[in-house]
């Protein structure tokens, strides 16, 4: 864009300079000429001699006839002068406007004894037929190219009637020659009769084309460049403002074209009739385009909504007119009709006006962008009406000046525009990037208010199961706590559907009993109301894609709505089937009741957002209008189709038709659902844990939320000691330190989170061992597969259950106990468990290295080994501990004694010198171990 605005610049320059060169010619015709006269040229026509030394007009001295006859011979011509009525010659071009033929007779003679030649200029009539010359000539600026002969191109050029007609006249000394020329008019226009004799110097003064070919060339090059770039901006952007300025662009384009007769010299210069309707159509259609693009440019809609509509109609009506004037035009050829376009320049002057005054009046930057280019526009066409209506014809034929001036406006005009374009999108993208701010501060908020909200709710639950002796009470908390978290679900999926975040996890399995498993779920709920819930499905299997946790959302805002709206005694029938639409076959069910119904005022708004059918104070029923728009964007989301019916008084019929398919993986088992755990062994699991209190695992606690820490002490403190971190920055600090058998830790806390916790601690070599669960009020998969990566071991979602809680940290704490026994034979298996690379066989590797390579030092012991591996006393006793069950000490000793085995087996030294050479110092002591 920088460049184009650069090769615009030089343009501007350029043309400047070429105006003046351009205009050379003509200040000699207008100021030098009379007093640079070399001679004059004397012509005697129809017996009357004329003296000129550049132009002269004969018209005045021709002899005119109607060719009612349709003569063809210069014989019958002659003829028909001698006998017939002429036409008085003031009369003629009246006469013409018929458009039926007449003929005109002029006699020139060369009163000279030089050979004289000069040229028979006709003006812009639009067919002339020439006998008398050597050849017959024929010419009009509505004459195919391919049937003119005899003309001098390219003549002089008028923008409304296109190329001048004229003949090369030579006439030997004192010859004298009958001309002929029938004229003939195409369209219904007033022209008037234009016949001059022309020297052949004053000619080719008026046709030199100086700098405007090289000039209007690079003005077009620049344009379609400017073109070309705009609409790969479109292509790219599929901004329409883009599109609309290309097509003004072209629009521009073409009228300079035909502003310089290149439109009538090559595009249609065998079709100059189409060329000219087409010409004249053009003007008219860039006039409209010019409000199109401004309605899009400055965004119309937006800045003035009450006049933007009027400038829509403006535009259809005066788009109706332009076709209404093609379609009339056509086959009239009525010049009237076409007149109509010039008198509607009128409300087209006071509309811009009248939106140039809006668009400065709003101090819009843009909109005050468009108001500057088409000011200088204004400027350009009001200069170039000026030459049109008040300037002589022969300046207007030679002197490019008003042309220049319109090249030159038109540059400034769509630089302006290219800047204001390059401002909007600059605007355009800025607002774009604080929309996108906007969503992920949303997001955000949602997040951290699901993480605020889900925090106290894991401290109200829980502590709800520890209240005694208060069976109602408890049941009421825990009712409403669920309550609660439904909704704070349901809001941050909301945020996900509107960031595009939520993803479908598709697997293939049989739907028919997954929703009757919903279904029955919610049979307890009928029954405490006395509503008969009735589950009938058509199909007994359906092998399909599904994703379960969508399809349960939607199931379960279906069902609930239904029985909170119905009254006891009641129906609600889940009712399942399968059908083809299109060729496509559908999963449909239906959830229909027999409750309170919606009416038909309410029902098409029931899946906005926050909308509630009844808001009053005194409404049936709770409700925060999430639930239904929820379902019907995850509906969607499936690429499926959600209908309701209601009568008020009689019920609401919801149906769900989901697409089947069957391209996912197929479902093995319950994904991302944790297991259940029956309640007896949980109890053996305390057991046996409280068997032995002087040895109670540590548990390091890291959680921000101290309520929370305190509900998870104070429900863990009997089977566990317990040490607590309230940062993630502390809590790695105290787990390298305590070096605990199990860690809890939150997602969200300062200084470090709980991913960032969980990476830098199972990294770390002294605590790599640690089974690490992670609490977080993130519930959704992404969150926990981001989880794992870091090495979470397990996951648990805010509010939790205790009992899950509890089981948990036993599951974790059985699996350590099995590597233990594992690791416990790793003296004399070392060989197998090393071959098996993770970072746990690397350590214990790492440690029997460090012994072997001290067996000898009989002072080697606990200190000196911690000593080469970095780690204090206490480290290396927890890790070796959590990992062998054995001491450090008995690590060492079952190392030497491993390698006292090998050397008693393989060698001949005896029982002293073995014990040396193992790192014993008193060989009674070693005959003993």
């Amino acid at each position: 864009m920088n460049k184009a605005k650069y090769y615009c610049l030089l343009l501007i320059l350029f043309q400047i300079f070429s105006c003046s060169r351009g205009n050379e010619p003509i200040l000699s015709d207008n100021q030098d000429f009379e007093s640079n006269k070399i001679s004059e040229t004397s012509i005697i026509v129809n017996q009357e001699l004329i003296s000129f030394s550049d132009a002269v007009s004969i018209s005045q001295h021709c002899l005119a006839l109607s060719d009612s006859k349709g003569l063809s011979s210069i014989e019958e011509i002659k003829k028909a002068f001698r006998e017939e009525e002429l036409i008085p010659i003031e009369q003629l071009s009246e006469i013409l406007e018929n458009k039926k033929p007449n003929w005109l007779s002029i006699d020139i003679q060369n009163p000279d004894s030089t050979i004289r030649s000069v040229i028979l200029f006709l003006g812009y009539e639009h067919q002339v037929d020439i006998l008398g010359l050597d050849t017959t000539v024929r010419f009009g600026t509505l004459v195919p190219y391919d049937q003119k002969s005899g003309n001098l191109e390219p003549g002089l050029f008028q923008r409304e009637e296109g190329f001048s007609g004229q003949a090369f006249l030579t006439l030997k000394p004192l010859e004298k020659r009958t001309i002929f020329l029938r004229i003939q008019r195409k369209i219904n226009k007033p022209l008037p009769l234009e016949i001059q004799l022309m020297t052949t110097d004053y000619w080719e003064k008026r046709t030199q084309a100086g700098f405007r070919h090289f000039g209007q060339g690079l003005f077009q090059g620049i344009i379609w460049a400017l073109i070309l770039y705009h609409l790969l901006l479109f292509l790219t952007i599929r901004d329409r403002t883009y599109l609309y300025y290309s097509t003004y662009m072209i629009c521009i384009s073409m009228v300079t074209l035909g502003d310089f007769g290149y439109w009538q010299s090559f595009l249609f210069r065998n079709n100059p009739y189409l060329g000219w309707c087409l010409f004249q159509v053009l003007q008219y259609a860039t006039g409209i385009m010019t409000f199109v693009f401004m309605q899009s440019f400055v965004r119309f809609d937006k800045l003035y909504p009450q006049y933007n509509k009027w400038v829509t109609r403006f535009i259809q009506i005066n788009l109706a007119i332009l076709i209404l004037v093609i379609i009339s035009w056509l086959p009239f050829e009525d010049y009237i009709i076409v007149e109509i376009t010039r008198v509607l320049i009128i409300p087209f002057v006071a509309a811009g006006l009248a939106v140039c005054y809006l668009l400065i009046r709003s101090k819009d930057t843009v909109a005050l962008y468009f108001a500057v280019a088409g000011g200088i526009f204004a400027i350009a066409i009001f200069i170039n009406a000026y030459f049109e209506f008040f300037a002589n014809k022969p300046d207007l034929e030679t002197n490019y000046a008003r042309y220049y001036i319109i090249q030159i406006s038109a540059i400034l005009h769509l630089l302006t525009f290219s800047l204001g374009m390059g401002y909007r999108q600059r605007q355009k993208d800025l607002e774009t990037q604080r929309t996108v701010e906007l969503d992920k501060l949303k997001t955000r908020l949602y997040t951290n208010i699901t993480h605020e909200f889900r925090t106290p709710l894991t401290v109200i639950m829980g502590m709800a199961d520890r209240v005694k002796n208060h069976p109602e009470e408890r049941r009421l908390i825990r009712r409403n706590s669920k309550n609660l978290l439904n909704l704070i679900n349901q809001m941050l999926d909301l945020a996900k559907l509107e960031s595009g975040n939520l993803q479908v996890n598709y697997v293939q399995g049989d739907i028919v009993p997954y929703l009757q498993y919903l279904g029955e779920s919610f049979q307890s709920m009928a029954d405490d109301k006395g509503i008969n819930l009735t589950f009938y499905p058509e199909t007994d299997a359906l092998e399909m894609d599904f994703d379960e946790v969508k399809v349960q959302h939607i199931v379960y805002n279906l069902l609930s709505n239904a029985i909170k709206f119905t009254e006891k005694g009641g129906k609600v029938v889940f009712h399942i089937t399968q059908t083809v639409l299109d060729g496509t076959p559908l999963l449909k069910f239906k959830v229909k009741d027999t409750g309170i119904g919606i009416s038909t005022e309410e029902l098409p708004f029931i899946f906005d957002r926050f909308h509630q059918v009844d808001a009053s104070s005194t409404r049936k029923g709770e409700g925060t209008g999430i639930g239904l728009a929820l379902t019907k964007e995850l509906v969607e989301l499936l690429n499926g189709k959600i209908e309701v019916q209601s009568t008020p008084g009689k019920g609401t019929e919801f149906t769900i038709l989901l697409p089947v398919t069957q391209k996912a993986p197929k479902l093995e088992q319950q994904a991302i659902i944790e297991e259940p755990v029956p309640e007896e062994s949980i109890e053996l699991g305390r057991q046996q844990i409280l068997e032995n209190p002087d040895e109670l695992p540590v548990l390091l606690i890291i959680e921000d939320n101290k309520d929370v820490a305190r509900y998870i002490e104070s429900i863990l403190s009997r089977e566990y000691k317990i040490v607590m971190a309230f940062d993630g920055q502390q809590g790695i600090d105290k787990a390298i330190e305590t070096v605990p058998d199990i860690i809890i830790s939150d997602v969200m806390m300062p200084e470090k989170n709980g991913y960032e916790v969980c990476d830098t601690l199972k990294g770390d070599e002294r605590t790599s061992h640690i089974p690490i669960i992670l609490l977080t009020a993130k519930a959704a998969q992404e969150d926990k597969i981001e989880g794992l990566k870091y090495g979470a071991d397990a996951f648990l979602v805010k509010p939790f259950d205790k009992e899950e809680l509890i089981v948990r940290l036993e599951k974790l704490v059985e699996t350590r106990k099995a590597l233990q026994e594992r690791f416990a034979t790793f003296p004399s298996h070392a060989k197998e468990i090393v071959a098996e690379t993770n970072q746990e066989n690397i350590f214990l590797e790492k440690l029997r290295s460090v012994v072997q390579e001290n067996m000898d030092d009989t002072e080697f012991g606990v200190p000196q080994m911690a000593a080469k591996l970095l780690m204090s006393q206490m480290q290396v006793y927890r890790k070796l501990k959590a990992l062998t069950n054995n001491t450090p000490s008995q690590f060492i000793r079952s190392i030497r004694l491993q390698k006292a085995k090998e050397l008693l087996k393989t060698t001949d030294l005896n029982i002293s010198e073995i014990a040396y050479d193992v790192g014993f110092a008193d060989p009674n002591y070693f005959s003993r171990t």
